[in-house]
C-alpha cells in the first residue's frame, strides 16, 4: 500500500513541476477557469439582494408619494404654486433686464464722462445684462423641469391609485 501511495505522490509532484515549467515559458497562456458553482450562487444571491433593495427603495418612494398627495388635484395645486413662484422670479429678472437696457440707452447720452469711463460703464452693464439673460433662461428651463416633475408624479400617483376608490 505504501508503494502505490509513493508512486501517486511522485506522479503528482512531476505533474506540478511540469505545470510550473510551462507557466514560466515565454508566451505561455492558460484559460481562466470558469466560475465555480459557489461563485455563481454568490453572484445570484447578490443580484437577488440588489433587486430586493431596489424594490424596497421604490416602495418607500411610492409610499412617500401617496402620503404627500391625497388626489391628483393636490399634485396640480402644488405644481401651480411652484410655477407661480417661478413666474414671479422670472418677472423680476425681466424687470432687471429692462432697467439695464434703459441704463444702457441713457449711458450714451450722459455728458461729461470720458470715453474710457463710458466704455467701462457700458461693459459693466453688458456683463450684468448677459448674466440676467442667462438667469432668465435658467428660470425658463426650471419651469420646464417643474412641469416634467409634476407630470411624472401625477402619472405615478394615477398608476398607484388606479382601481382604488377614495
Amino acid at each position: 500500500m505504501t508503494g502505490s501511495w509513493e508512486i501517486a505522490m511522485f506522479r503528482l509532484s512531476v505533474l506540478c513541476a511540469l505545470l510550473l515549467l510551462l507557466a514560466a515559458a515565454p508566451g505561455a497562456t492558460f484559460a481562466q477557469p470558469s466560475k465555480s458553482a459557489a461563485e455563481k450562487a454568490e453572484a445570484a444571491e447578490k443580484a437577488r439582494h440588489d433587486a430586493q433593495a431596489a424594490a424596497l427603495v421604490q416602495w418607500r418612494r411610492d409610499q412617500a408619494l401617496l402620503q404627500t398627495y391625497t388626489s391628483e388635484k393636490d399634485i396640480e395645486s402644488v405644481r401651480q404654486r411652484a410655477i407661480g413662484e417661478n413666474q414671479k422670479a422670472s418677472q423680476q429678472v425681466e424687470k432687471r433686464i429692462a432697467a439695464l437696457r434703459q441704463r444702457l440707452e441713457k449711458l450714451a447720452k450722459q455728458p461729461g464722462k470720458s470715453p474710457q469711463q463710458l466704455e467701462q460703464d457700458r461693459r459693466a452693464l453688458d456683463y450684468d445684462l448677459t448674466l440676467q439673460e442667462q438667469l432668465l433662461e435658467s428660470r425658463r428651463q426650471e419651469a420646464v423641469a417643474i412641469n416634467a416633475k409634476y407630470d411624472e408624479e401625477k402619472r405615478k400617483y394615477h398608476a398607484l391609485t388606479k382601481g382604488v376608490q377614495k
